[in-house]
């Protein structure tokens, strides 16, 4: 599979083979001379049916050889860390569609963002899943006057750098996407605030759609199970010790209790955070009681 790719001002030739999974089990797991284990907190999608329902996903994509008894399941062991009692979800009930109505929910969204700085006082991690929404974020912070220093990602900087501004600036805000959903470990007050902006569905690029067009549901069989794991990703970047403390924050509306979504019920049970309110005033409340 071949595609164009632009990126700034160059374009590149992007190839990728259609079938990772053949290729993935003919690399660990198809020689008898050695085992593989494969261990993640991410592993599984739901917790709901037999283990081979949980782990759906990941054999799909990876020919894990359950089928033929060569692969074994262990089932998924609860986190240690006591979230419920160091950690509460705030998520929006009143804000427009994230996509359908982009505008309106940018315009309102930019607004409820304020009002969460303001219960930690900076403080706060938000992870985007699109750069032109981040770009337009950080336009619109920057020239609010706020209180407290807001920094992003840039493609010019190393992640180390700007997770390195954020960790000493107490008080700061920080904006990322791509590897910020996975690949941050910041411990203790600097980040207490962890924001998802939207929901972190896969961008459509060529492999998705691949992907997408050999599923009976591309919406429940693939971008769902995608965008669970990147959210319970992204989740963890709040609680990385038995110590940290703090509260996530979903602006996407899509999760509210009078949403429609078919998947509504499979993501809050699939998030090790079942602690949560949809009341600002009970998140704020939460929050002080922590700090």
């Amino acid at each position: 599979m071949y595609w164009l790719e632009q990126n700034n001002k160059s374009v590149g030739i992007v190839s990728c083979p259609k079938n990772t999974a053949a290729l993935v089990s003919r690399l660990y797991f198809e020689n008898e001379k050695f085992r593989t284990i494969m261990t993640s907190a991410t592993l599984t999608n739901t917790v709901y049916g037999s283990e081979e329902e949980k782990y759906a996903y990941f054999m799909s994509n990876t020919g894990f050889p359950i089928k033929n008894g060569k692969g074994f399941l262990s089932e998924p062991k609860p986190s240690p860390f006591p979230y419920d009692e160091h950690a509460m979800i705030y998520y929006c009930a009143d804000l427009p569609h994230p996509t359908k109505q982009h505008k309106e929910f940018m315009d309102k969204a930019v607004n409820r963002l304020v009002e969460l700085f303001e219960i930690s006082h900076g403080k706060a991690l938000v992870l985007f899943t699109a750069k032109s929404d981040l770009e337009q974020v950080y336009k619109l912070l920057s020239g609010m006057n706020l209180p407290y220093k807001i920094l992003r990602q840039q493609g010019n900087s190393s992640q180390e750098k700007i997770t390195g501004e954020f960790r000493e600036n107490t008080d700061s805000v920080l904006l990322g996407t791509g590897a910020y959903w996975e690949g941050i470990n910041i411990k203790g007050e600097s980040l207490s605030n962890l924001i998802i902006f939207r929901l972190p569905f896969p961008i459509p690029d060529p492999i998705i759609q691949y992907k997408g067009s050999m599923a009976k549901d591309a919406l429940m069989d693939v971008n769902v199970p995608e965008m669970i794991l990147k959210l319970k990703q992204g989740i963890g970047r709040l609680i990385r010790n038995f110590d940290d403390k703090g509260i996530v924050s979903i602006v996407d509306s899509r999760l509210n209790d009078n949403s429609t979504a078919p998947y509504k019920d499979m993501v809050w049970a699939a998030l090790p955070i079942h602690n949560r309110t949809s009341s600002l005033e009970e998140i704020r409340t939460f929050y002080r009681k922590l700090f």
